[in-house]
């Protein structure tokens, strides 16, 4: 007889995220896979898979780090060694970096890991500015000096980097790990990149001012990446 397998599908929410207290082992494998197929009742295969540990994360609260201060927005940190933290906020929308220290250096970076609320068929966008530089000219510059025809003057420089994130949930069904089998959504990630520069130039006649491209920026977007995920709502393995 044919074996017939019937799964359920699930939600993934913010109750799914990690919590202070928390800890997470992650593991990493090299291996050859294939993400397997998208739709409804599906079985992802990985139980041949054979990683090792990769990294021991315990989630702890922000207030009890020496870097708490920097990162006001942070309500989660998770604790990679005695010299580097992750600041992290959960609310109903996900899990998302706010910033990194290690060895004493601060890096903002603002970013969406793991959206919420999760269904099947969903697609949720997110864009985060990384950091923004602004620079004030005093005095200001003659706009020609940046080829912009016409009596202008350049006061300002706004240089803004940031990424765009797309998650797809293209899948429910059962994920087979060397640990378990788990219900799960998969969840189709890309992520771009983009920079900007914008000049803000004030005409020297009428006094009036607005933000234009820089004409001599290189920025635009560009692709950075494109992965499987495989999220479940089972607190065993979240």
């Amino acid at each position: 007889c044919i074996p017939l397998f019937s799964y359920t599908q699930i939600t993934v929410t913010d109750a799914n995220l990690p919590q202070i207290g928390d800890t997470i082992i992650t593991a990493y494998e090299s291996g050859n896979y294939l993400p397997g197929n998208s739709g409804a009742n599906q079985n992802w295969d990985f139980s041949t898979a054979t990683g090792t540990i990769d990294m021991v994360l315990g989630f702890i609260d922000p207030n009890s780090t020496p870097f708490a201060g920097v990162f006001p927005n942070s309500n989660i940190c998770a604790q990679i060694d005695s010299a580097a933290y992750y600041y992290l906020n959960t609310s109903t929308n996900g899990l998302a970096t706010v910033g990194f220290v290690d060895q004493g250096q601060i890096y903002p970076y603002n970013k969406m890991l793991l959206p919420t609320p999760l269904n099947y068929l969903d697609t949720i966008d997110n864009t985060q500015i990384i950091y923004q530089y602004d620079t004030v000219f005093t005095p200001p510059i003659p706009a020609f000096w940046a080829g912009i025809p016409g009596p202008y003057i350049i006061d300002s420089l706004k240089q803004i980097y940031g990424n765009t994130d797309k998650f797809i949930v293209d899948g429910w069904g059962q994920v087979e790990l060397p640990n378990g089998v788990f219900e799960a959504l998969r969840v189709f990630e890309t992520s771009f990149e983009f920079d900007n520069s914008l000049l803000k130039i004030t005409d020297t006649i009428t006094g009036a001012s607005q933000w234009i491209q820089d004409p001599n920026s290189g920025g635009g977007t560009s692709w950075n990446e494109s992965k499987y995920t495989w999220r479940t709502n089972d607190s065993t393995v979240n």
